[in-house]
């Protein structure tokens, strides 16, 4: 009979088996799983005791809501894990295959399962929708990295990335010459892909979160430009929209993608300043604002901003990401080079792998134009306004004071009799 042992008892004493049969069968438990219940038939009968013990199942069955044809099926999957638990012949592959078809009976939805690199792709196609395309960019590079660090394994089921997995991964990427903050940076987009499988409830926990970042303090610190070298860039620049694009940098503060994709109705010529929403804090809606100066006043004087608000500013740099290996960002160290200014090289060698990395670039216009405010005395509350800043702590990496200011400083130090 399906479900239900009969067996026979033997007296402690005598050793000789007790009148009846007894019988055994397992239930759902109100706390999940299933337990086993004996009980004594009263019957001496083998057919009788069968048709006894049918029913006395049964009326456990109803007790426990699982009588009816879906609880059925569910009760018969958990016996036949049971027995394969019992014989230790339970995988973990199995034991989902169970979960899976009962939780397809239960709701009559498949339980959705993905492959490592499924997950990750169907991640990626959710986010080009809501993502910048820059942010998409550097999604779609990490996950492809990470799935070139798997290799085969990458195509094995989700459930199966460890932390270990994860770590390696970020110590790869720091071994073979990549700053620690870059390095933070995959472990973060990583990180960011498992968690929304968590929340779908496709995984228990995520084994990101127990890897830590790495100490950044091997991350370049970059430096500022002399008024002379900006001017220098200024001639080199080999267009209008790339002069436009440097003094945005030295006397605006904006980042590289911003000042690329500005739309001309973000200048204001009656107010003369430049209203724009910085792509890096976008999601705070924290708008800034910062007037023209002499210079930018005087260049937009000449350059011909479109008559339609919603039109680029630049329309060819536009076109252009900053990142890639023909990235604005990659042009512009060019453009250093050509206008004959260091980009001070930083070489850094890490278990034997090595990477060249630039204490200069674009961004370094966005601390010259934070470190002139504040050698002109321009308070640390107006400096993070006109950046955009959100805490001192970031400003302060912004500012570069010049020598001549700190000697002026210590010039109001007071003087003592030696």
């Amino acid at each position: 009979m399906i479900g239900v042992t009969l067996f026979r008892r033997v007296s402690p004493k005598t050793g000789n088996p007790l009148p009846g049969y007894y019988c055994s069968f397992r239930i759902p438990a109100p706390e999940g799983g299933t337990k086993q219940v004996q009980r004594q038939t009263g019957q001496t009968n083998k057919r009788e005791a069968e048709e006894y013990a049918a029913m006395l199942r049964d009326s456990f069955l109803r007790e426990a809501g699982a009588t009816d044809e879906k609880s059925q099926q569910i009760y018969r999957l958990l016996k036949d894990a049971a027995a394969l638990a019992t014989r230790n012949e339970l995988t973990a592959d199995r034991g989902r295959q169970f979960l899976e078809k009962m939780t397809e009976f239960a709701t009559g939805t498949a339980l959705r399962s993905y492959t490592i690199t499924d997950w990750m792709e169907f991640w990626l196609a959710n986010k080009k929708a809501s993502a910048k395309p820059a942010t998409f960019a550097r999604y779609k590079n990490a996950v492809a990295r990470f799935k070139a660090h798997l290799g085969s394994r990458a195509t094995q089921r989700l459930e199966t990335i460890t932390s270990g997995d994860i770590q390696k991964f970020r110590d790869k990427l720091h071994s073979e010459g990549r700053s620690a903050k870059t390095s933070n940076g995959y472990l973060k987009d990583i990180r960011s892909c498992i968690t929304s499988a968590v929340k779908e409830g496709l995984l228990p926990r995520n084994p990101a979160s127990t890897v830590s970042v790495l100490s950044e303090e091997d991350s370049v610190s970059r430096e500022p430009f002399t008024i002379e070298e900006v001017q220098k860039l200024i001639h080199a620049a080999p267009s209008k929209e790339w002069k436009g694009l440097i003094l945005l940098g030295a006397f605006g503060g904006l980042r590289l993608g911003d000042a690329a994709t500005l739309k001309a109705g973000t200048i204001d010529f009656s107010k003369k300043c430049i209203t724009y929403l910085p792509q890096k804090t976008s999601r705070k809606k924290k708008v800034v604002t910062v007037p023209l100066s002499i210079a930018l006043e005087q260049y937009f004087l000449d350059y011909p901003v479109p008559d339609d608000p919603a039109a680029p500013l630049f329309p060819q740099l536009a076109k252009v990401s900053p990142a890639g290996r023909n990235g604005l960002s990659l042009r512009f160290g060019a453009l250093m080079t050509h206008a004959g200014i260091s980009r001070a090289e930083i070489k850094k060698v890490k278990h034997g792998a090595g990477r060249t990395q630039y204490a200069r670039s674009f961004h370094s216009l966005r601390h010259t134009f934070n470190s002139w405010l504040a050698n002109a005395d321009v308070s640390q509350e107006i400096r993070m306004r006109l950046t955009g800043h959100s805490t001192r702590e970031i400003n302060d990496i912004y500012t570069h004071t010049e020598l001549s200011a700190l000697k002026a400083a210590v010039q109001n130090l007071p003087a003592v009799s030696l």
